[in-house]
């Protein structure tokens, strides 16, 4: 009975969170131990990150986006991190936590290629509890979602087209929706220069 009770607790013993380097050239038969020869590619964090994980980024160009495939939470974030004296090292296509996955969540100093599509949003369903801060981009021709609910957006730095083809807006924080449309609500924006 005592050994039972014994297996039951290990199973029943959440997994412990993990920080994993990623880099343009990762594997995701690597260890993601180092930023070297042991890297996991961004895609394969995204794919496998649970809450409470770090991504810690080796600097260059990343062809992937920061896009989680699950949640984190309160308690437990999902954490990517890139470096604080040099935002513009670590080069991704984009930011996107949507309505389906990427509930608190946290980019810090990174920089997109693409744009940030943010905290993207549907009527009624949208991220909660994100933070962007530190990243920037000199071409946000798409536009920037802050469609979610008590996010932060600190120190942004964007630049770019402030329409895009069919007029797309640079900030949006509202969905139209059947029945009722959408607005994001107590989202926090600080210190960021458009």
């Amino acid at each position: 009975m005592k050994r039972l009770l014994i297996a039951l607790l290990l199973f029943a013993a959440p997994a412990q969170a993990a920080t994993y380097w990623v880099s343009p050239t990762g594997s995701s038969g690597a260890s993601g131990a180092d930023s070297l020869s042991n890297a996991k590619s961004l895609a394969w964090f995204n794919a496998n990150a649970s809450p409470g994980d770090i991504c810690r980024f080796k600097s260059g160009t990343y062809s992937t986006a920061i896009n989680p495939s699950v949640n984190g939470t309160a308690t437990n974030r999902i954490r990517y991190y890139g470096f604080p004296q040099d935002p513009g090292a670590v080069r991704v296509t984009t930011v996107q936590f949507g309505y389906q996955y990427g509930d608190y969540c946290t980019v810090k100093w990174v920089s997109t290629t693409g744009g940030f599509a943010g905290c993207y949003g549907v009527s009624g369903a949208y991220p909660i509890g994100d933070s962007l801060v530190s990243c920037r981009t000199t071409t946000c021709n798409g536009g920037m979602s802050i469609l979610g609910k008590s996010c932060v957006f600190d120190s942004l730095q964007i630049a770019g087209t402030i329409t895009g083809t069919g007029q797309t807006h640079w900030i949006d924080m509202f969905v139209a929706g059947n029945p009722a449309a959408w607005f994001a609500t107590n989202n926090l924006v600080t210190n960021c220069t458009f």
